[in-house]
């Protein structure tokens, strides 16, 4: 995560968790090792099969708190959950991860504009579960287009 406000750029830091981990998860849990492979998995998945959602915990919708929102990636796996499930889960999980990484970095900003880039960004499911976090915490996540080049053009533009 790099914070840019006009001309200055500060390193705010990172995670381990972005396409790596949805290859290696999806490599041990469904011996898939190819995006495309995964992407088309996860396109036929449902959560409800793996994850476990406010719904399951309190059984009703409260405000400002979705009876759909994730309570815990992968807490309520199910017997019969498909490859389809899982690979969703662990696109939604790695997804999630992020979200919440920068809704925690930018809880003492005053930033409202957070600009998405990489691979990770031309995956089917990036743009609702980021839209999903925007309407929950009013934070703008942008995927702007040819995001998945931005340290590419970052690099020639300077």
């Amino acid at each position: 995560m790099v914070k840019a406000v006009n001309s200055e750029i500060t390193r705010i830091g990172g995670s381990g968790v972005g396409g790596g981990t949805v290859l290696g998860l999806a490599s041990q849990m469904l011996g898939k090792n190819d995006i495309d492979a995964i992407l088309a998995l996860a396109s036929d998945g449902n959560l409800r099969n793996v994850d476990l959602m406010v719904r399951d915990i309190i059984g009703e919708e409260i405000p400002a708190l979705p009876a759909d929102l994730t309570a815990a990636n992968f807490g309520n796996i199910i017997s019969t959950a498909t490859s389809s499930d899982i690979a969703l889960g662990i696109i939604n999980m790695v997804f999630e991860v992020i979200g919440m990484l920068v809704v925690m970095a930018l809880k003492n900003e005053s930033i409202n504009n957070v600009v998405l880039t990489g691979t990770l960004t031309t995956f089917p499911q990036a743009r609702d579960v980021f839209n999903r976090f925007s309407e929950m915490t009013g934070i703008n996540f942008i995927i702007p287009e040819n995001a998945v080049y931005a340290t590419a053009i970052g690099t020639v533009s300077r």
